[in-house]
């Protein structure tokens, strides 16, 4: 190829152009390094709540309507003593075996303090399944205002807690509303630690 001196600089600064783009385009390599890193976990046992029911017994009661309406029979935390408020038309049967609900707690990390215990809801109970069971289930039979009494530390994390509560019948049964009810509620414990 023969060059013109004419031609010869722009060739020549097109030369030098591209052999630096050439060099600046080349690739360095990355720096790579590495370390070491801890993994931790911790497990530890759940407090454990395992209670037994909280029952009312059975409650001999009067059809149609009551003088003095409904009743609300209340069962003790403390010591499991059934009283009533409202209508005198029943009778609390004392061989029925009314038991206040008790939980026992384990498995906390404190082994000071007390515990305490929460029931929140009211729960409305519905009819026992088999023979014992009502024909015509009520709907507004009813257990709240639950009460506590217990919960001292046992020194290696655990206690029990005492659940009494108030049940409330309606006026105005009929004999079809007459059986066993049963409802479940969810006790929250807190070991305040």
């Amino acid at each position: 190829m023969i060059f013109h001196g004419k031609n010869a600089l722009p060739r020549a600064a097109l030369t030098a152009a591209l052999a630096m783009s050439l060099g600046l385009s080349q690739s360095v390599p990355a720096a790579e390094g590495s370390g070491e890193m801890d993994v931790n976990a911790g497990l530890t046992q759940a407090l454990s709540v395992t209670c037994t029911a909280l029952n009312f017994g059975t409650t001999s009661i009067v059809e149609g309507t009551r003088a003095g309406g409904g009743t609300v029979v209340t069962l003790a935390a403390t010591d499991g003593a059934l009283t009533s408020t409202g209508s005198t038309a029943f009778a609390l049967d004392n061989d029925s075996a009314a038991t206040r609900g008790e939980c026992t707690i384990s498995g906390s990390a404190s082994n000071t303090g007390t515990f305490t215990a929460a029931i929140t809801t009211t729960v409305n109970l519905s009819a026992a399944g088999g023979e014992t069971g009502p024909d015509t289930a009520l709907t507004d039979l009813t257990v709240d205002t639950f009460t506590t009494d217990g919960g001292a530390n046992d020194g290696s994390g655990g206690s029990t807690i005492n659940i009494g509560g108030n049940l409330t019948i309606p006026d105005g049964l009929l004999s079809a509303n007459m059986g066993d009810y049963t409802g479940t509620v969810t006790v929250t414990v807190d070991d305040n630690g």
